[in-house]
């Protein structure tokens, strides 16, 4: 059960490998991050190294990489938005309807898709509206999801049952849609269950839980 420190493990490994990561993105960038994204499209993960499905190499790279680069990833392009919008509704349509290899390099190609128009819509929500007392009570409470959620996903029955739920109310057993309409609650519900916790021990031990979070 020491699921919630996996954060932890992956940032040493990663400490210990940036400079090889940061010199490979100097000298071979193009080369490198094709190749990491090739991996991580077609699902060729490194099992020898376990490093959570060792993403955590492949993100970093990529951070690096924009950061070198000077790639600035949330600046307004509604050329770029349309792209990832459209891209996002075939990849969906894809992952659902294709059980091939096609279907798992695009649920791959989705998960990058989400992801940035994530960053993209996020931040400029903070720009319009500011960082208002929502903003605040939500992302305070981030890296303490961040760390609890796999126990909250993998250790918790209760999750499970309304996982199962969902999927028989929705009739997921005969409707692919109805699959993943319940795959897209189950992280809402997570997220709730552990924000709940956050908050009840923020009131009841605030001193722990900022040193747990690292204060963040």
């Amino acid at each position: 059960y020491l699921t919630p420190l996996w954060f932890v493990r992956d940032l040493f490994i990663i400490g210990i490998f940036s400079p090889i990561i940061v010199f490979l993105c100097k000298k071979y960038p193009k080369i490198f991050i094709s190749v990491l994204s090739c991996m991580f499209v077609f699902n060729s993960y490194l099992t020898f190294m376990y490093l959570g499905g060792w993403l955590c190499v492949y993100f970093f790279s990529l951070g690096i990489f924009t950061q070198l680069k000077e790639i600035d990833l949330i600046k307004k392009n509604r050329i770029l938005d349309s792209i990832l919008i459209t891209f996002s509704v075939l990849c969906l349509f894809c992952s659902i309807y294709n059980h091939s290899l096609v279907s798992k390099a695009s649920s791959n190609i989705l998960i990058l898709c989400l992801l940035l128009i994530l960053f993209r819509y996020a931040s400029r929500l903070v720009a319009k509206y500011g960082c208002n007392k929502l903003f605040e009570r939500l992302s305070e409470s981030s890296f303490f999801v961040y760390a609890l959620h796999c126990i909250t996903i993998f250790h918790l029955s209760f999750l499970q049952i309304c996982l199962w739920s969902t999927r028989r109310i929705l009739c997921a057993d005969t409707y692919e849609l109805g699959l993943v309409i319940s795959y897209f609650i189950t992280p809402f519900i997570c997220y709730g269950v552990c924000y709940t916790v956050y908050w009840i021990l923020k009131r009841k031990i605030p001193t722990i839980v900022n040193i747990v979070s690292g204060n963040r």
